[in-house]
């Protein structure tokens, strides 16, 4: 996540690329690439990512909530597949995201 963060996006690559060798299609590595994808301002390819992440573990929480967030960025006025996304990751456990919900309004 620092890589990301601090737009080091070879360094990312490098890493989630190692996790992906270590686990195919690991949900954790791929919701992080999805994340660069986004930083990126790659929306079309995080959405392909994240449906990878959401097939991978389709219990977690996480790549619903980042699928929100890619929606709201992509197409800020389609709030309904957005919301979809973050109502099924909290159905699977995930807390309520106040800021994620105030985009939601």
């Amino acid at each position: 996540m620092e890589a990301i963060a601090s737009g080091d996006y070879a360094t990312a690559e490098a890493l989630i690329n190692e996790m992906l060798a270590a686990k195919t299609n690991g949900a954790m590595a791929l919701n992080l690439r999805a994340a660069m994808e986004m930083k990126q301002g790659r929306f079309d390819v995080a959405e392909d990512t994240l449906d990878q992440a959401i097939m991978s573990n389709p219990r977690s929480h996480f790549a619903y909530y980042n699928m929100a967030i890619v929606m709201l960025q992509a197409n800020p006025d389609n709030k309904k597949a957005a919301r979809r996304y973050y109502e099924t990751g909290r159905t699977y456990g995930g807390p309520k995201d106040e800021s994620l919900e105030a985009l939601l309004k």
